[in-house]
């Protein structure tokens, strides 16, 4: 069905949603400098790992739609196509919030033993993880792909389907 064929306008409500990120990134680069104390650097980590998970879980339970997905004229539903809320929301992101956590805890431990260094995030453990979030992010879209409604794994975990604008009972 047409309105579920929202797989390109996904796309680019996520290069949206990337571009809106752009300034807590740049605040994490300043405060995660090797100039940093220890202390201003997981701040930084902190502020920059969790705007996006607020920013993603706040917007879709408030309005089933981040800024990019308003922009590509997209909404997430629950699976009778009605709006979600908080629960689900969270849902979605959870998967990216566990690999996210699992980053940041290594992280800060670099932090703490050894502050911003030439070897910050170069771990065994950072690229594990950084494969893991890959390797999630493919099966992701290839379960999209491959589905009548177009749903990515997060959506069976939620119980969501992201559908063209205005769909909603």
């Amino acid at each position: 069905m047409e309105k579920y064929r929202t797989i390109g306008r996904r796309f680019l409500a996520l290069i949206i949603d990337i571009l809106v990120m752009i300034p807590f990134v740049l605040i994490e680069h300043i405060l995660t400098s090797e100039n940093s104390p220890p202390i201003i650097s997981v701040v930084g980590l902190l502020v920059s790992v969790f705007c996006y998970h607020f920013y993603s879980i706040y917007l879709h339970a408030r309005f089933g739609q981040t800024l990019g997905k308003m922009a590509m004229k997209i909404i997430v539903l629950d699976s009778e196509e009605r709006l979600i809320g908080f629960h689900q929301s969270f849902l979605r992101e959870l998967p990216l919030v566990l690999l996210t956590i699992s980053m940041l805890v290594i992280e800060i431990r670099h932090v703490s033993l050894y502050g911003i260094n030439e070897d910050f995030r170069q771990t065994i453990a950072d690229n594990v993880i950084l494969l893991l979030v890959t390797v999630w992010l493919i099966s992701d879209t290839i379960v999209t792909l491959v589905n009548q409604r177009h749903r990515a794994l997060h959506d069976f975990i939620a119980g969501t389907v992201v559908v063209r604008f205005p769909t909603i009972r």
